[in-house]
């Protein structure tokens, strides 16, 4: 089934990271885009919290999204151990590795009985 046009097919607060993920649908073909919203009136120095970046996706099927990004993502695994894991879909902040976002409900892409990598 195709993605209506267009589609969000990852979140990250980090933008390296969606900026990645967006290159490798590029270079698969996939019509994508990046999303990267700039904050507002933030007039104080330090970091803006809970900005979430997205990657848009169109022209293609979700399964071919799902084995790009799946792909994308073993390779790109965070060692980071002090690095909480998120929810890609939504960005809400996981207190354990688990199969399924309690936030959104989409799956996570992991299994939390073998893994102890972030979700990324």
């Amino acid at each position: 089934m195709s993605l209506p046009s267009p589609t969000v097919v990852y979140r990250t607060r980090n933008y390296q990271e969606a900026e990645s993920a967006a290159a490798c649908l590029l270079r698969a073909g996939i019509n994508t885009r990046l999303n990267s919203p700039k904050p507002i009136g933030h007039m104080v120095e330090g970091p803006v919290f809970d900005i979430l970046h997205e990657v848009l996706a169109a022209d293609c099927t979700e399964a071919e999204v799902e084995q790009l990004l799946s792909q994308w993502r073993s390779k790109n695994r965070s060692t980071d151990p002090n690095k909480p894991p998120f929810c890609y879909h939504c960005g809400e902040t996981l207190t354990s590795m688990i199969a399924v976002c309690p936030a959104c409900g989409n799956p996570l892409d992991c299994d939390p009985e073998t893994s102890s990598q972030s979700v990324t």
